[in-house]
């Protein structure tokens, strides 16, 4: 049955120019997540420092080097640039999460709010939220199908790259790596938000 509010729009509870929609703030769960754009593997989970780590130069998964740390940060380019083209208009919402320092576990008032949604194409699309400006910005990219890997660029930042896995991205916490340029990154964290009072979705018109 056809949801009565309509396609979910990507654009996000911030946009200025809808009105909220709480579907935004809906937690998905992996298999819904895998489903709706055609994976059938197992997840993988991308612990930065941890399971995925640097080490002089390269990049390690586990204890396999994956590639150089030029070389990743490439790659999480190509996978960010891929959703940009995109056409298909089939989004399921991610969440929104605040943006968190690494080591925070809990932001009452967080300087950064992100919402996140994906197509059945891999498409990542949503919003940035500048909480202290009131600004929004466009964040668009793409989910890896070979390796789960979920890429995505802030508008008006061409290298800056934000990546973690789409399995990560179910969770109601998750570590995110932020790729400045090639030689300089920093560690992230995504924590889940509850729908706020007064967020009320309204049927497109």
């Amino acid at each position: 049955m056809a949801d009565p509010r309509g396609v979910f729009d990507p654009r996000g509870p911030f946009d200025p120019r809808g009105p909220r929609d709480p579907r935004a703030w809906r937690p998905v769960a992996w298999g819904t997540a895998a489903a709706w754009y055609g994976y059938s593997g197992d997840p993988y989970y991308y612990d930065y420092g941890d399971t995925v780590y640097y080490k002089e130069g390269d990049v390690y998964y586990g204890d396999q080097v994956v590639a150089t740390e030029t070389e990743y940060y490439n790659q999480a380019n190509q996978i960010a640039a891929t959703g940009q083209s995109d056409q298909n208009e089939e989004w399921l919402p991610l969440g929104v999460f605040a943006v968190a320092a690494d080591g925070q576990t809990n932001v009452d008032k967080p300087a950064k709010i992100i919402q996140l949604a994906v197509n059945k194409a891999g498409a990542i699309s949503g919003t940035l939220y500048d909480t202290l400006s009131g600004q929004s910005t466009t964040v668009s990219g793409a989910v890896d199908e070979k390796n789960q890997r979920a890429a995505f660029r802030i508008e008006a930042n061409a290298s800056l790259v934000a990546e973690t896995g789409i399995y990560n991205l179910t969770k109601d916490q998750t570590p995110v790596l932020v790729h400045f340029d090639a030689d300089r990154t920093e560690q992230r964290v995504f924590i889940r938000m509850e729908q706020p009072e007064g967020a009320t979705a309204q049927p497109q018109q």
